[in-house]
């Protein structure tokens, strides 16, 4: 925290870290906003009638869901996070085994 805060009684301004009651409640708000965005994808894309990959992400679950129901991304491409060890096929993580119905599996 790089704010300052003047507390009636004091004689100067103190840095909002000194104050427990102010990092305690910035912390708190802070995870409560915390966003899980933690997947990267391995899009297969065709230039000139070649494969070639494009990194896209990070992205939460629903943002790769709307993709895929999108058509922006496949079954077939690939995912990873935190975690993993190797990029996985899209179409074998639990996460996504449940795609909206629009969702189309190519």
């Amino acid at each position: 925290l790089l704010d300052l805060i003047f507390k009636e009684g004091d004689s100067q301004w103190m840095p909002a870290e000194y104050f427990k009651e102010i990092t305690s409640l910035v912390k708190t708000t802070a995870s409560q906003f915390k966003v899980d965005a933690d997947w990267i994808v391995l899009r297969t894309v065709e230039v000139d009638g070649r494969n070639h990959y494009e990194q896209l992400g990070p992205f939460t679950i629903e943002h790769v869901l709307q993709l895929i129901d999108k058509g922006k991304i496949k079954f077939t491409d690939f995912v990873w996070r935190t975690g993993y060890e190797n990029w996985v096929p899209l179409g074998r993580v639990d996460e996504f085994e449940n795609p909206l119905e629009s969702s189309v599996q190519v």
